[in-house]
């Protein structure tokens, strides 16, 4: 693992800034169950030593013993590994500690949840979530959900407040207020 840009900051560090950008949009508690299922399974397994110079076959046998485990993401930053020869990291001791250092930094960090109706547009959800991050700075992590039953608009929540801006709400709040102006005007 190279350490060129900034000579204080420790592995451990470089390696949970590069997890925390790359997976930015998963959930806390979904990214350190993959970073346990991921350390486990290195652990056990004999890929780092059977592979150790063989960046392509540590590659195909990772994407072959997570498929289906752990998001793309995930295995995003498993490859980012691979590529700076650092995949026994995530294994043994190391990866134990790593797992620790993750769940120490995560502890306190503030999730705030974006939920729309339908998949948006990677650069308008990259947009929306910069826009977030003018309210929500770092290091809040923005997770973006799909709720089907939204129909149209979306809904943030960051825990103690929600915002509101669905088709779903704005449909309650344009019938409440026709069903009183109507209840109004036939008092009169």
């Amino acid at each position: 693992m190279n350490n060129e840009s900034n000579p204080k900051r420790t592995t451990a560090q470089i390696l949970f800034d590069q997890l925390d950008h790359m997976t930015c949009h998963l959930p806390i508690k979904q990214l350190l169950s993959e970073i346990q299922i991921i350390i486990e399974r290195l652990s056990f397994s004999e890929i780092c030593e059977r592979y150790k110079n063989d960046q392509v076959a540590q590659k195909n046998e990772v994407d072959m013993l997570f498929e289906g485990e752990v998001s793309d993401a995930m295995l995003d930053f498993v490859h980012w590994l691979i590529e700076k020869n650092g995949l026994g990291v995530l294994s043994d001791k190391a990866g134990r500690m790593f797992l620790g250092y993750c769940i120490r930094s995560y502890k306190d960090a503030p999730e705030v949840k974006l939920i729309t109706a339908v998949q948006l547009d990677n650069e308008f959800a990259k947009t929306l979530i910069n826009k977030l991050r003018i309210l929500y700075p770092a290091p809040t992590r923005i997770v973006y959900y799909i709720a089907p039953n939204l129909v149209a608009g979306i809904v943030i929540k960051d825990g103690s407040k929600t915002i509101d801006l669905s088709l779903n709400s704005f449909m309650v709040k344009t019938v409440k207020q026709r069903i009183t102006s109507t209840a109004k005007a036939g008092a009169q």
